[in-house]
C-alpha cells in the first residue's frame, strides 16, 4: 500500500510555487479574463491554493489536440516536476488513458503510472511501472459519466468544458480522486456532481465573457465554478474539499494563456535549463 501511494504522486505533486497579484482569490468578476476560444496548441497557466492563497503551485495545461492533453505541476524551477498526459473519447468527452511520470531534463515524459477506461465495462484500471501489466493493482467502476480525475486540477474542462448555447445549462459530472495519504484509500470514487448556472456577466458586445455555476455533491460540499463561455474551460474555482494532501480546500485560478506548441516546448525544457547537475 506504502508504495501504491508513493507512485501516485504524479496527480499531486507539491508544484511550483509562484505566487503573483493576479492569482490571488478575489471573485469579483470585472478581474475575470475575456472570453476566448481555444485552439491546439494553447497552454492554460493556472495556479492552485488555498483559498487563503497559502501553498500556492502552477499548473499548466496544454491542449496537444481535440482529444489530448498534457499537464505540468511543479513548484519551482530545478526541482522535481509531474507531466500528465491524457486522452480522450471525442464523443463523450471521457478519459480513456491517462499516464503520469516526472518530466526528465529534456523535456519529456518518464512514465510511472498508467491508467486506462473502459467505457463498455467503466471499469477503471490503473498499473504501474508498465502499461502491460497483465493484472493492474488498482480497480474501481468509474463515476457517473462524464466522469472526471479532481486531482486533473480541472483541465478536462479546457477540451469538454460547456461552451456555446450549452455554456448556460446546468450540467452534471462525476468525480475520481487519487489520494497518496497515509490511512486513506489510494484512489476514490467521490460521486457524481450537479452544476446549476448562477449568473454570467456580459461583455461589451452584449455577449456572455463567463458563466459562474454552483457544484454540489456529497464529496466536496458546495462549490463555486467559473467558466470561459466561448470555450468552457475553467477561469476560476473554489471547492470546501481538497484534490490533493497538505492542502485545506482547493482554489484554483486562471493567470495566463500562451499560445502556440513552441511556448509549450519551452516551458518543458526551460525547467532545467539552468540547473546544477546535481538538481532533483
Amino acid at each position: 500500500m506504502t508504495l501504491q501511494k508513493h507512485r501516485f504522486a504524479w496527480l499531486m505533486p507539491p508544484l511550483l510555487s509562484l505566487l503573483c497579484a493576479c492569482a490571488g482569490t478575489n471573485s469579483d468578476p470585472e478581474i475575470l479574463p475575456e472570453a476566448q476560444a481555444l485552439e491546439p496548441g494553447t497552454t492554460l497557466h493556472y495556479v492552485r491554493s488555498n483559498q487563503d492563497l497559502t501553498n500556492p503551485r502552477d499548473i499548466y495545461v496544454h491542449l496537444v489536440s481535440p482529444t489530448e492533453l498534457a499537464v505540468v505541476k511543479r513548484q519551482a524551477p530545478c526541482t522535481d516536476a509531474a507531466l500528465v498526459t491524457a486522452s480522450f473519447d471525442p464523443e463523450t468527452g471521457e478519459a480513456l488513458t491517462m499516464t503520469g511520470g516526472r518530466l526528465d531534463r529534456n523535456g519529456e515524459q518518464v512514465a510511472q503510472t498508467f491508467l486506462t477506461f473502459d467505457p463498455d465495462t467503466r471499469m477503471i484500471e490503473i498499473r504501474f511501472g508498465s502499461p502491460d501489466g497483465t493484472e493492474p493493482q488498482l480497480a474501481e467502476t468509474a463515476p457517473p459519466a462524464p466522469w472526471r480525475m479532481y486531482d486533473f486540477d480541472l483541465a478536462e474542462f479546457a477540451l469538454f468544458g460547456p461552451a456555446g448555447m450549452q455554456g448556460t445549462e446546468d450540467f452534471t459530472f462525476g468525480l475520481a480522486l487519487a489520494w497518496p495519504a497515509d490511512d486513506a484509500p489510494p484512489f476514490q470514487i467521490l460521486g457524481d456532481y450537479n452544476a446549476e448556472l448562477s449568473n454570467s456577466q456580459l461583455g461589451d458586445d452584449g455577449l456572455a465573457k463567463w458563466n459562474m455555476f454552483k457544484v454540489t455533491g456529497d464529496g466536496i460540499e458546495e462549490g463555486d465554478l467559473w467558466l470561459d463561455a466561448r470555450s468552457g474551460h475553467v477561469v476560476q474555482a473554489y471547492f470546501q474539499r481538497p484534490n490533493h494532501p497538505g492542502y485545506d480546500d482547493f482554489n484554483l485560478r486562471l493567470v495566463e494563456t500562451m499560445e502556440g506548441a513552441p511556448a509549450w516546448t519551452t516551458l518543458l525544457q526551460s525547467h532545467w535549463t539552468t540547473c546544477p547537475e546535481d538538481s532533483d
